[in-house]
């Protein structure tokens, strides 16, 4: 008997957006005044039930959203640090562990409303 196909996660209207920039001082906190703009060309993965649910890349200003998310648990994670070492978010940080395919820090939620956003999924990122 082959196996039942895989779970579908549920949809809904929440959702998820934020950014990947460039750290350049490394203290994971993003200043556009001092040149640390968005990254743009960066995939970002939405993970459900241990499993890549949808993924996005960055856009010109290093801005990302996941839309039409039901109320579940997800996590958003990195799916490559392209040879960065990650600023933000830290692992003190609660909801945030190791994720996605790169293994670097991300956020885990779980939406339980009838509308809500998960904001900001930020990622600070910097030069070795």
């Amino acid at each position: 008997m082959p196996p039942p196909p895989p779970e579908s996660p549920p949809t809904g209207i929440n959702y998820a957006n934020g950014i990947v920039f460039e750290d350049l001082d490394g203290n994971g906190l993003r200043d556009p005044f001092a040149g640390e703009m968005g990254l743009e060309g960066w995939t970002v993965e939405l993970w459900w039930n241990g499993q890549i649910l949808a993924s996005t890349t960055t856009d010109v200003d290093g801005r990302y959203q996941f839309l039409n998310l039901g109320n579940t648990t997800y996590s958003l994670c990195l799916g490559s640090t392209g040879g960065y070492n990650e600023t933000y978010p830290v692992a003190s940080m609660s909801s945030v562990s190791a994720c996605g395919s790169a293994g670097a820090l991300g956020y885990t939620w779980t939406f339980s409303g009838v509308f809500q956003q998960m904001f900001p999924g930020v990622f600070g990122e910097m030069l070795p």
